[in-house]
């Protein structure tokens, strides 16, 4: 039986504008962007499970919830005390995933925004965490330091293994993941790098919009997910 083809997109929150940037799969701009502005005051991350966009905002310590067309649904999520240096979020569609900075910890939230009680502890190598992912059978944190990324069972303890960048991604601020492949966004460099699930370059670069000069967050779906 031939498969079923599920859509997908590329979604890049950029800071000066808080617009969110939509592209095809090979990299392409689809013309389209969301303005956060009348959302989110301080948007720094966002991420999807197909139903909805979450959006990170780094000074109210909220997640707003967006429609995929990028429309305010009027919900938000308040944080946990302790989650108030929030930087980056992802989901498996089972938890939202926020990496806090401050305390480097990854607290988990229920779906409808409540929080677990549970929080992750990324290794002390991983000394200035910046971006979040998962395949649902890893999770992956950046460091824009060490230009590496760190790879950390789903339940929060580290595999020991590492993923080296690639040249001239050395400003890595956030990752994405379909499962097929991690996309990093490079701040600096304007670029996306496209990477392997073992790590290994494929040596391929999505250049961004104009506009979209100041990337903040990635974020993409599973394969698989619908909507």
């Amino acid at each position: 039986m031939e498969e079923e083809v599920f859509s997908n997109n590329i979604w890049v929150l950029n800071d000066v504008d808080k617009a969110i940037y939509v592209y095809n799969m090979d990299g392409s701009y689809t013309g389209t962007s969301y303005d956060l502005s009348g959302v989110s005051n301080y948007p720094c991350n966002i991420t999807t499970d197909g139903t909805y966009i979450y959006v990170l905002d780094l000074a109210a310590d909220f997640i707003y919830l967006c429609n995929m067309d990028g429309s305010y649904t009027g919900t938000t999520y308040a944080l946990a005390p302790g989650n108030t240096t929030p930087d980056c979020i992802t989901t498996d569609s089972t938890y939202l995933y926020v990496l806090n900075w401050g305390d480097r910890l990854i607290y988990l939230y229920n779906m409808d925004g409540s929080y677990t009680g549970t929080t992750y502890a990324v290794t002390l190598a991983n000394g200035d965490p910046r971006g979040i992912t998962t395949n649902n059978t890893y999770i992956y944190v950046g460091d824009p330091t060490d230009d590496l990324i760190y790879v950390y069972n789903m339940d929060g303890s580290y595999t020991g293994t590492t993923y080296a960048l690639a040249p001239g991604n050395t400003r890595p601020i956030d990752i994405a993941t379909d499962g097929t492949y991690i996309y990093v966004v490079d701040y600096d460099a304007d670029l996306i790098y496209l990477y392997n699930m073992d790590g290994s370059y494929t040596g391929t670069t999505y250049a961004l919009a104009p506009g979209n000069t100041t990337p903040l967050g990635i974020t993409t779906k599973l394969k698989g997910v619908r909507g």
